[in-house]
């Protein structure tokens, strides 16, 4: 399966078994609004990327990040 939305050079892997727990995966899915699993991990993986470099940046300019109870 080729990847279309990828820049040129990025280098592609593939983690054969990769298990994930399929609920999570179907959650992930309605929440992202994505189609397929790949887009789906690959969505996620950049959000998660997206949130370290933000928490970087608000502690850069602020010190620290302030402090959210999950659930």
């Amino acid at each position: 399966m080729a990847a279309r939305n990828l820049p040129p050079r990025t280098p592609i892997i593939t983690l054969d078994p990769l298990r994930i727990d399929a609920t999570r995966l179907k959650k992930a899915k309605r929440i992202l609004g994505t189609d397929s699993d790949v887009e789906t991990v690959n969505k996620a993986l950049a959000l998660l990327i997206s949130n370290e470099e933000m928490e970087t940046a608000i502690e850069k300019a602020f010190g620290a990040v302030p402090y959210f109870e999950t659930r």
